[in-house]
């Protein structure tokens, strides 16, 4: 029976449930708050502080959301909201949201925990801002839950991009805008471009009823009316003086003059004067030919007779030719035309009397005509007005009668073939023409508008008939993100202002050309609001593009203009365009989260992860989505990026994993290794959020069981090894709302009180690097107090209290007249009657007449009057033999006594003082060990918190496997310890053969003699021996300490007989 020892290195890998055997040295059996730091070791966790009540209430752990802004190492704000309900129609607010700016770091408003006021817009110039604004109805009902649905963390995300942060409502459906563009009149252009000898330039005005969408319908006419301008023919007159033999011509050239065409068609009229040559008459020169209007020569010669004028005008010609203006109805009963009828009065002619042809009753009656006088130029402009109550569209056809190439008619409704068959000259403003490209397909059409000077790309137009539905150009931005951004007031103070985004709408193309985003995609019905299809489930920021995810899509704006999803030009694709791709997949896969990746994005669904990659630049063109791993993903939580990997959760029966995806850099391929394979029973329930601190190393996972308990997991890798991979458990005493890091710190939103009943919502924050205490403390060291506050009194005023921080405690409750449901079982039921203040969750308390049992409170009913129920776990200590009236129901008017408070309190000089003395010790400087005075004390007020280690059972290992024969026969255990306050050691040996063995403990504590300097709380290092006298299978040996001193083990070592039967070869 030899003596040997063992070595445990470390105690950095926190706990396996692995069988011992199979567990590593370094893993324990049971770690609650302990830190496992891979240089300190084992340390009991850093205790969180208390930042301020944040002004909102809760009335359960699951109902809060926070969010962190981090600006610099100075700046830092926490966005904290709880979101309202809507009533059942969506119209007005039933529970408004509350939300609240926290001043993390004091920057904005001098102290840390301050709240930072917010406005609905930027104030006025010279204005300063002394309280919160009214923010407007709409952006507090993009707060707020459909009617029925209770509002959770995971319902919103947030991303902040510079001093803009993004907030999303995972449950809002996003709508088209109810407002579209203006309404375009029903216009249309002849544009005589050549003029020709007797051609027919005919212009026939089509007016047309519309379909079902509100679209020109070409089989239903309603009525024509035509001008024809038959132009004169090219021949030419020419006649020689026979005195002078000079010779002059006509001819009909003024009459194909493309501006005449034009105001010929305009007029209904002949513009041109017919013209002849004749001699002049006259005394001077009655011989001499002249072109004049007169038709025969002038043979009045000699003085007193009067001569011929000449013509000087630019419109002559030898022939006039003809013009005709006449209409024509369609009959839509029998399907027929009536005949032509001809228009010969002055005011029925040409196309500007258009208007006194319209018929007189039915679809077109009321349309009012504007017809733009040409005026020297060769372009006609109709346009039906879309201010009348009967407007309908209409087209015009031109031709030439000599192939029609002479003049072309341009529909605004219709379409042109080519830009090149656009007048340049004499179009009215805002006229906007369809440009068509391929016939069989409206991928490659676009609009253009005349700005006065240059045709520009534009939108489909807005025409009156066009149901409303069909012509929405804008996102609705009430169902959109909405913005959180830092302002400046007139004394350079700092504000936040959250108030809607003015998203831009559809400036070119049409629903084919330019559709709305996928995430604005709604089914065809009556209203095309009330059918909107999609949610937004995420947002984030990436390569200079705000992102979205809806559906199987991923939607990135246009580069550097984060609110714009519409294309700028559907000419070609731009490199900044918007992008709009799906993942591609055999199975239908609902992204629920994008986390931005090293130069990717990575994309989560239920069962698969997909990676979004592109060339150097991301383009429309070169962006590429693809399967990246195919592991189940539970999206209650949203997976965090960590340096180079990501952590996620997926859900084990009654249990959860993490995984951890990472790029295998020597294969440069994806996988997802699962970190709690350890420990597979580990965290219980569903993961509900996590937060990861990147510069520690560390991940936080709150699941939905016990809102009290985070599971840590630490991890350290040294180039693609690791060498920590370590889980634990921090225990906190409120319930854990939410949480977020930022840097080395982490933010956690705690309640503490009733279920159901209002609870105050407090801001705390846990620092994984520094204790802010030590640089108060003598000798640097740190307070190991939860809540804690410090206390210093600035010489007037009141002097500060623990409850001028938070109220909630309650510690002396006694409540009278029990009853119960059942015997001392996990889960039972405790009725009190005679309760003011309710117990809060995790205290302890005992019942009069079993005094051997302390029960823990783990749940707590609403408060009714003075009665409530409350849910417990008996503690029943296993060294006592408990009688049996000590077990089942217990009667009634039996009194129950809960745990009396824990507060202590530590001056700077490390004494743990009364609450009694802490007012005389802060006015009068002095503390009691010392007996000397102080000009500025202070003390450190919390509540203590309560360490734990379990060893893992010993083995002898041969090699890599232990060897389980034989027995293991404990003497003594070491304890490496290294600046360490106190801390205890519970050597308890397991039942055995029904025996009771006596646990046995010891203390250590750095007050020691030769040690001990007055005035001083000493840490000290070495090496701390306890007897343990018990076979390895038989005991449990256990490191603890509820004490507010520093904690840090390094190692153990122990000593132990082994006795083998046999020896192994």
């Amino acid at each position: 029976m030899p003596l040997i020892s063992g070595t445990i290195p470390s105690l950095i890998n926190g706990v396996s449930q692995q069988p011992a055997t199979l567990r590593m040295p370094t893993q324990g059996e049971v770690q609650e708050n302990g830190f496992s730091h891979i240089t300190r070791g084992l340390e009991k966790r850093p205790c969180t502080e208390h930042v301020s009540n944040v002004g909102v209430n809760s009335t359960n752990a699951n109902d809060v959301y926070i969010h962190t802004i981090r600006r610099s190492e100075d700046e830092a704000y926490a966005f904290i909201c709880k979101g309202g309900e809507l009533s059942a129609n969506g119209a007005t607010i039933t529970t408004q949201p509350s939300f609240k700016l926290i001043d993390l770091t004091g920057f904005a408003t001098g102290t840390a925990g301050n709240e930072v006021f917010i406005q609905p817009d930027n104030v006025a110039s010279g204005t300063n801002v002394t309280q919160n604004g009214t923010i407007v109805d709409d952006v507090k009902k993009y707060l707020c839950m459909d009617n029925g649905v209770t509002f959770t963390p995971n319902k919103f995300s947030t991303t902040t991009v510079a001093d803009f942060s993004f907030i999303l409502n995972k449950d809002k459906k996003v709508k088209k805008a109810t407002d579209t563009h203006a309404n375009q009149p029903y216009e249309s252009m002849a544009f005589v471009k050549i003029g020709d000898y007797d051609a027919n330039y005919k212009v026939v005005v089509t007016q047309y009823d519309v379909d079902a969408d509100g679209e020109i319908d070409h089989l239903k006419p309603i009525w024509q009316y035509e001008v024809n301008y038959k132009t004169p023919n090219n021949n030419t007159e020419s006649r020689t003086d026979n005195t002078s033999q000079n010779t002059l011509s006509i001819n009909n050239q003024a009459g194909v003059v493309v501006s005449t065409i034009a105001k010929t068609l305009y007029e209904g009229a002949i513009q041109t004067q017919k013209v002849h040559i004749v001699k002049q008459g006259g005394p001077t020169e009655p011989n001499k030919l002249i072109i004049s209007t007169q038709s025969t020569d002038n043979t009045s010669t000699g003085s007193g007779t009067t001569a011929h004028s000449a013509y000087t005008g630019k419109f002559g010609v030898r022939d006039h030719g003809s013009v005709t203006t006449r209409k024509r109805t369609y009959n839509s009963g029998t399907s027929q035309w009536s005949t032509w009828s001809d228009l010969t009065g002055a005011n029925d002619k040409g196309l500007k009397n258009i208007e006194n042809a319209r018929p007189t009753s039915g679809n077109g009656s009321a349309t009012d005509w504007t017809i733009s006088d040409p005026d020297n130029g060769s372009v006609l402009s109709l346009q039906a007005d879309y201010h009348a109550t009967n407007s309908y569209p209409f087209t015009i056809e031109c031709t030439d009668g000599k192939g029609d190439a002479n003049i072309v008619a341009i529909n605004g409704s219709d379409e042109v073939p080519s830009f090149g068959k656009l007048p340049g000259t004499g179009i009215p403003e805002n006229f906007v023409a369809k440009v068509s490209g391929d016939r069989g397909s409206g991928q490659d059409d676009y609009y253009v508008i005349w700005n006065g000077s240059v045709w520009k790309e534009t939108f489909r137009p807005k025409y009156s008939q066009i149901p409303a539905k069909r012509a929405r150009s804008k996102v609705d931005n009430k169902t959109m993100p909405i913005q959180l951004y830092k302002a400046f007031d007139a004394s350079n103070d700092i504000y936040f202002v959250m108030k809607l985004i003015d998203y831009p709408g559809r400036t070119v193309g049409d629903d084919l050309t330019n559709p709305f985003p996928s995430f604005a995609d709604y089914e065809e019905g009556t209203n095309g609001v009330d059918d909107a299809l999609y949610t937004i489930n995420d947002i984030f920021f990436h390569r200079n593009r705000l992102g979205f995810i809806s559906d199987e899509n991923v939607i990135l704006s246009e580069a550097a203009n984060y609110f714009n999803f519409f294309a700028n030009t559907v000419l070609s694709v731009l490199d900044t365009s918007v992008i709009d791709v799906a993942v591609s997949n055999n199975q239908v896969a609902i992204l629920k989260s994008a986390i931005p990746f090293q130069e990717s994005l990575l994309l989560f669904s239920d069962l698969q992860q997909f990676k979004l990659t592109s060339d150097d630049f991301l383009t429309p063109t070169s962006v590429a989505v693809d399967v990246a791993t195919n592991f189940e993903t539970s999206t209650e939580a949203k997976p965090v990026p960590a340096g180079k990997t990501i952590f996620f959760p997926f859900q084990r029966g009654a249990f959860s994993g993490i995984r951890e995806y990472m790029i295998d850099v020597a294969s440069e391929t994806n996988d997802a290794n699962e970190v709690t394979s350890h420990v597979p029973e580990f965290i219980t329930g569903t993961v509900k959020k996590m937060a990861v601190s990147s510069n520690e190393e560390l991940l936080c996972v709150l699941s939905d069981t016990d809102r009290r308990d985070l599971f840590i997991y630490k991890y350290y890798y040294n180039d693609q090894e690791k060498l920590q991979s370590s889980w634990s458990k921090w225990k906190f005493d409120g319930q854990i709302v939410d949480m977020e890091f930022i840097g080395s710190t982490a933010y956690i939103l705690f309640r503490r009180g009733v279920a159901g009943a209002s609870a105050p919502i407090y801001l705390e924050r846990l620092n994984l690097s520094t204790d802010n205490a030590t640089s108060i403390m003598d000798d640097r060291i740190g307070v190991r107090l939860d809540r804690r506050v410090k206390l210093e009194y600035g010489g007037s005023g009141a002097v500060p209290k623990v409850d001028d921080y938070y109220q909630d405690e309650n510690f002396d409750v006694v409540g009278t007249n029990v009853l119960t449901n059942g015997a001392d079982q996990k889960g039972d039921r405790l009725s009190i009657d005679g309760v003011t203040t309710p117990p809060r969750l995790g205290q302890t308390f005992t019942i009069d007449g079993r005094a051997n049992i302390t029960y823990t409170v783990t749940n707590v009913g609403p408060l009714s009057g003075n009665a409530l129920d409350i849910e417990f776990t008996p503690t029943i200590p296993a060294v006592e033999n408990l009688d049996n009236n000590q077990a089942g129901p217990v009667g009634d008017n039996v009194a129950l006594t809960f745990e009396q408070r824990k507060l202590e309190y530590v001056t700077e000089t490390g004494e743990v003082v009364n609450e009694a003395d802490v007012a005389t010790i802060l006015t009068e400087g002095t503390t009691f060990s010392q007996g000397k005075g102080n000009t500025s004390p202070v003390i450190f007020a919390g509540i203590p918190y309560d360490f734990k280690y379990t060893f893992s059972e010993q083995f002898v290992k041969s090699g890599d496997d232990s060897i389980n024969s034989g027995r293991l026969q404990m003497r003594n255990f070491e304890i490496s310890y290294d600046k360490t306050g106190f801390f205890e050691v519970e050597v308890a040996p397991k039942p055995f053969d029904d025996r009771q063995r006596k646990i046995f403990t010891r203390q250590f504590t750095a007050k020691q003699v030769g040690s001990l300097v007055l005035g001083k709380q000493p840490l000290l290092t070495g090496v701390f021996r306890v007897p343990v006298y018990v076979s390895s299978k038989d005991v449990r040996i256990t490191v603890s300490s509820d004490s507010w001193l520093p904690l840090s083990l390094q190692s153990a070592d122990y000593e132990a007989y082994q006795v083998l039967r046999n020896q192994r070869i």
